[in-house]
C-alpha cells in the first residue's frame, strides 16, 4: 500500500483579504483610543509641571524672604496657539532709586510637545486678563525678546498684582485647542489661591 501523502493548502486570497480587512478594522478602533491616552496623560504631565513649578514659587518666596516672580512664557517655535514655558524669577530690592532687579532662580521649563497654556482671557486663562502678554524676555536669556505674562508671589504668599478667587487660573490643553474660546474635552485647570499662593489642579 503507498503512504498516504496530506498536502498542507495555504490560504486562499479570499481569507488573506479577510485577515487584512479585520486588521484593518481593529487598528481603526484601537488607534484612536490610544492617542487619546497618551494625550490625557501629557495633560496631566504638564499640568503638574505648572502645578509645581507654582508650589516652588510659594516655597522659594518664604525661604528667601523675597519676591518670586513667576513668568508664563510664549515660545511661538515651541507652539504659536498658546503659552509653552514657564520661569521663575527672583525680584531683589532697588539699588538707590531704580527699580527692583529681577535674576533668574530656575531654567525655563517647557511644557510637552504639543501641549499649551491658553492664552483665552474670558474663560480658559482668565488669570492673564489681569496679567497679561505685555512684557518682553530680557536680552542675555535663552528666550530673549519673547513675551511673556507675569505675576508675583510674596513671602507670605500673597499675589501681586491681586486676582480674585474667581479669575485666578490658567488651563492647559493640546495645542490644536489653544486658539480655541470653549473648552475641549481634553484639559486641566490649574487654580491659584491669591491669598496663600497654593495651587490646585481641576480635571474634567
Amino acid at each position: 500500500m503507498e503512504p498516504m501523502i496530506h498536502h498542507r493548502r495555504g490560504f486562499s486570497l479570499i481569507e488573506l483579504l479577510v485577515v487584512i480587512a479585520i486588521m484593518g478594522i481593529l487598528m481603526a478602533l484601537t488607534v484612536p483610543a490610544v492617542s487619546s491616552l497618551i494625550e490625557n496623560t501629557n495633560v496631566t504631565r504638564a499640568a503638574q509641571l505648572v502645578e509645581s513649578q507654582l508650589q516652588l514659587a510659594r516655597q522659594l518666596a518664604s525661604s528667601k524672604n523675597r519676591p518670586v516672580e513667576v513668568r508664563f512664557i510664549k515660545v511661538p517655535a515651541q507652539s504659536a496657539n498658546g503659552i509653552s514655558a514657564i520661569q521663575l524669577w527672583q525680584m531683589d530690592p532697588p539699588g538707590g532709586a531704580g527699580a527692583a532687579q529681577a535674576r533668574p532662580l530656575t531654567r525655563a521649563e517647557m511644557l510637552p510637545t504639543a501641549l499649551c497654556i491658553s492664552e483665552d482671557t474670558a474663560t480658559a486663562s482668565r488669570l492673564f486678563a489681569t496679567c497679561g502678554l505685555t512684557n518682553a524676555m530680557p536680552t542675555g536669556t535663552p528666550l530673549s525678546g519673547n513675551s511673556y505674562a507675569a505675576f508675583q508671589v510674596f513671602p507670605s504668599g500673597l499675589l501681586s498684582p491681586y486676582v480674585e478667587m474667581a479669575k485666578a487660573y490658567v488651563t492647559v490643553l493640546p495645542t490644536r485647542n489653544g486658539k480655541d474660546t470653549s473648552l475641549p474635552r481634553n484639559y486641566a485647570t490649574i487654580q491659584i489661591n491669591p491669598m496663600t499662593g497654593t495651587p490646585s489642579t481641576y480635571r474634567p
